[in-house]
């Protein structure tokens, strides 16, 4: 017989997988506790303030490559998902 683990209990608001959508950032400290990265904010404002953060952030400038000031910015003090298991 094996065990498995089929549910876990989340240690703060920012262990749930994906909760300040794509290219957020999710702070225990804050309150609400998701923001956008440093560049970047929320498409939809407005669902924001309702915290319904499923919609992503996006560039508050267009990209431009040619102009050569846009690039990598090191965020420390960021805790990754946990993507050793895999769930279908």
């Amino acid at each position: 017989m094996r065990w498995e683990i089929y549910v876990t209990g989340q240690m703060d608001s920012c262990d749930r997988y994906g909760l300040c959508g794509a290219y957020g950032i999710c702070s225990i400290n804050d309150s609400p506790p998701c923001g956008c990265l440093r560049g970047l904010e929320s498409r939809f404002p407005e669902e924001w303030r309702r915290a319904d953060w499923d919609n992503r952030c996006v560039r508050k400038v267009e990209l431009d490559c040619a102009a050569g000031g846009d690039g990598f910015v090191k965020q420390s003090g960021v805790k990754v998902p946990d993507t050793r298991v895999k769930l279908v």
